[in-house]
């Protein structure tokens, strides 16, 4: 299979994340919607031969011709506190712990720590340069404010900043996530009444100057169908609430030449979406180091586009992901995809799939081959 890119340019706000899952489900919908294949037959024997995979989806930033993607931040352990302390007295020039200099120090490095921790984002050349070995998270609080900054909960080189904005100026937000007040009316009163105001999460895009990002893996044959399925896709939406117009995307797919870094001699990978292991790979994968991952319980809501006779499901199932981000020991050779697309239900005479495809990315973080 190739790899290819798939830019999502924004034509108005996102009301739910963009993942992998999420991406898989829609185009298997457009495909069933579109009479190009017999989607059922195609996911009954997926997982042994899968003719596409998806990355979950990540913001760009494009300004002057520049483009900056982002990738999930992976996660590597935290420093300790006594190398928080350590660098502490180096910023202090005092190795009294007791000092009120020290204790300053002590809590502006602490504050930088939970700005790593909570990043949800990494740019591309900081990525790299991780998935390289070399950068941990001690050097990027000897480097912070230097080298590293934090902009729109994303961890950047300092270099990609300045590639879209100059040495000195100052960088705009990019996106932001907010709460947006919404209302409910009462039907017997025919007007919003109390306790009927909401708010839902939405996430806007600077126009032109940002957007959404993803890689698939695709056969020939596939890569014609998500040429069609991503044109549909285009009008119709991807994701929560887009019959009212969120996630709506120009979406135009190119070769992935020269996106992913290029690391010699891995020992590890990072994956770039929502990872389901199979058997095999769980004994091997959690057995190893290093290891560095979240763990997400995620309660599956079926797509309802063609109801029948039977009472829908809410929820097809609950199932446990490995999310983006998350680091594994490189197991053999380094491998295209790992994963499995798993069967959550039946319901309407048709079986519920999860697809829980991974594409990883070779890492340098101190595993064994």
């Amino acid at each position: 299979m190739d790899t290819y890119l798939v830019t999502l340019k924004p034509r108005g706000p996102c009301a739910s994340a963009v993942t992998s899952n999420t991406l898989f489900g829609a185009v298997c919908w457009a495909l069933q919607t579109l009479r190009l294949v017999n989607v059922a037959d195609l996911l009954a024997d997926f997982s042994a031969a899968p003719h596409f995979v998806f990355s979950s989806a990540f913001p760009f930033a494009a300004r002057d011709g520049n483009v900056v993607r982002c990738f999930p931040k992976p996660m590597i352990t935290l420093p300790t506190a006594e190398q928080i302390y350590c660098l502490a007295e180096q910023r202090a020039k005092t190795t009294d712990r007791t000092s009120p200099r020290f204790k300053r120090r002590v809590e502006e490095i602490t504050d930088n720590v939970k700005q790593i921790k909570n990043a949800k984002y990494v740019s591309h050349t900081l990525f790299s340069e991780i998935c390289a070995g070399q950068w941990d998270s001690p050097r990027l609080l000897r480097e912070w404010n230097e080298s590293v900054c934090s902009h729109d909960d994303t961890l950047w080189l300092k270099k990609d900043l300045q590639a879209l904005w100059g040495r000195n100026q100052k960088p705009d937000d990019l996106w932001r996530t907010t709460g947006v007040q919404r209302n409910s009316v009462d039907r017997v009163a025919g007007a919003t009444a109390e306790g009927l105001l909401f708010y839902e999460v939405q996430t806007f895009f600077r126009r032109g100057q940002a957007g959404l990002w993803c890689l698939t893996l695709a056969s020939q044959e596939a890569r014609q169908w998500l040429e069609v399925a991503f044109r549909y896709l285009s009008d119709t939406g991807i994701g929560g609430k887009r019959t009212v117009g969120k996630g709506h995307f120009e979406c135009i797919i190119e070769s992935a030449e020269g996106v992913l870094p290029q690391i010699a001699d891995p020992d590890s990978f990072v994956v770039l979406s929502r990872y389901l292991p199979t058997i095999l790979e769980e004994g091997q994968q959690l057995e190893a180091e290093p290891l560095g991952y979240t763990l997400l319980p995620v309660y599956q809501r079926p797509e309802n586009k063609f109801p029948g006779s039977e009472q829908m499901r809410a929820h097809s199932g609950r199932i446990h992901l490995f999310t983006e981000g998350s680091v594994f020991a490189l197991q053999g050779a380094p491998r295209s995809y790992y994963g499995r697309i798993t069967p959550l239900c039946r319901t309407n005479g048709r079986t519920i799939y999860y697809s829980g495809l991974a594409i990883p990315v070779p890492a340098k973080l101190g595993g064994a081959k």
